[in-house]
């Protein structure tokens, strides 16, 4: 591949700020929740995950002003750090509104390790998520601790240990307690037709000292039970000849999911709906992210209008992330340090050994420059924790993306980086991608309700 200097710039840089991310003392203990336990959990997950990095994206999309409401002024009374919760799920429409309604859960349980004090404020829960609001306060002077992972939630009935699918944590630090921060654990079920369990227990531990907080707490079940919509939708949508079934929707207080099948005799793979989007009869529009996916299955989250109590829902989109399946299978060449096969438009960047026994794998996109988006950049297709080499596994870590855009220039490039183990290699590494920035197009308008 022949390179220009700004593209071997743009390779070392995204590169460098991966490995030399600066974490500040004061932030450790929030950082290294999601760091950690990404790294711990990758391939524990039921269906395919997408990052913690995708929900924070959808929230930071819904940016909305929040108004004391009368309802949300007399939580404040009752909820300690109540405006800390108000300000930190400002961009959920759905959570907003869930508080707004009085749907939130006061707990106000502790526990103390160390004279640091750890508290469950509150939930919003409902059969598909919840949302723990917690509190951290140290005692004056220290706030060196590191916790170990994100927060764990588990259920004390054996029968409910399968219901979590995932979690994932933000914070926002006291305006007026520089030793006390505010958290939202924010947690996505299974499906279950089990009667939901009303026992959980929040946790969380260091890992500096070994201590580890533990707050068992009641959910009240009652307060959701039944409220749940369910709409059978069964309507066939074809693009570009690729057919896919908007199989159901099912809208909770906290969140609306779509259930979507793509046809297994389709000639191309779809990897994601980006535009889709649930409007209802005002033209509100609600964007989605894709929650999770296995084989032919697909689960997309929206934000929940449930309290707004709208007349008519449709969905709406009109583009498919999708390619070849004879495509999907990328073959590299460790000893020419080529592509042997690769889909049109991926280049190989950088095939570069480092001094701890590892090597550096960079690989570059073309996709023009109207299409480069936050959704886009967070579906590159990295090969997943899996390579093969004449079919032995080998894990993949340390994986980071970037882009090369020039306003002046109608293609960007995106930048895939990841490494694998520094070994004398007998054959081709054969991964197969999970997503690729390539398109079909075709508006559609399915009615809900």
């Amino acid at each position: 591949m022949s390179e220009t200097k700004q593209e071997q710039q743009a390779f070392q840089e995204i590169r460098n700020q991966y490995s030399a991310i600066p974490i500040p003392s004061t932030i450790d203990l929030h950082v290294k929740l999601g760091i950690n336990q990404a790294k711990k959990q990758r391939n524990q997950w039921k269906m395919q995950m997408w990052s913690a990095a995708a929900c924070v994206m959808l929230i930071v999309t819904f940016v909305i002003s929040v108004r004391t409401s009368p309802a949300i002024a007399a939580l404040v009374k009752q909820i300690p750090g109540m405006n800390e919760i108000v300000r930190m799920i400002s961009g959920d429409q759905g959570l907003t509104a869930a508080l707004q309604n009085d749907f939130i859960q006061p707990i106000g349980l502790s526990d103390v390790q160390d004279g640091i004090q750890v508290t469950v404020e509150g939930i919003i829960v409902d059969e598909a998520r919840m949302n723990v609001f917690y509190s951290v306060t140290f005692p004056k002077g220290q706030s060196d601790h590191q916790f170990s992972g994100q927060p764990k939630l588990t259920f004390e009935d054996e029968k409910d240990k399968n219901l979590l699918v995932s979690g994932y944590g933000y914070y926002r630090f006291d305006d007026n307690d520089p030793t006390k921060f505010h958290n939202t654990f924010d947690v996505q079920f299974e499906k279950t037709s089990t009667p939901f369990p009303s026992q959980a227990v929040f946790q969380l531990e260091t890992t500096n000292s070994g201590m580890t907080w533990r707050i068992p707490f009641t959910i009240d079940v009652a307060k959701f039970q039944g409220l749940k919509q369910t709409y059978a939708i069964d309507q066939t949508v074809i693009i570009e000849g690729q057919k896919l079934t908007l199989r159901e929707a099912t809208i909770h207080p906290t969140r609306i999911t779509l259930d979507v099948s793509f046809d297994p005799s389709n000639t191309k793979q779809i990897f994601d709906l980006p535009d889709i989007k649930i409007v209802n009869e005002k033209g509100e529009t609600l964007t989605s992210i894709l929650l999770g996916r296995s084989g032919n299955q697909a689960t997309f989250s929206f934000q929940s209008n449930y309290f707004t109590k709208p007349k008519q829902l449709f969905i709406e989109g009109g583009q498919a992330m999708a390619l070849e399946q004879e495509q999907l299978e990328v073959i590299l060449d460790p000893i020419s340090k080529k592509l042997v096969k690769a889909p049109e438009g991926m280049a190989l960047g950088y095939y570069t050994p480092t001094p701890d026994g590892m090597i550096n794998v960079d690989l570059a996109i073309d996709m023009p420059n109207a299409k480069m988006n936050e959704r886009s950049m967070r579906m590159l297709p990295f090969p997943g924790s899996v390579i093969w080499d004449e079919g032995k596994q080998i894990i993949s870590v340390d994986r980071a993306s970037g882009s090369i855009q020039d306003s002046g220039k109608p293609i960007a490039k995106l930048i895939n980086s990841f490494q694998i183990p520094n070994k004398d290699y007998k054959g081709n590494l054969t991964f197969t991608l999970s997503s690729y920035p390539s398109y079909i197009n075709k508006p559609f308008r399915v009615q809900i309700k």
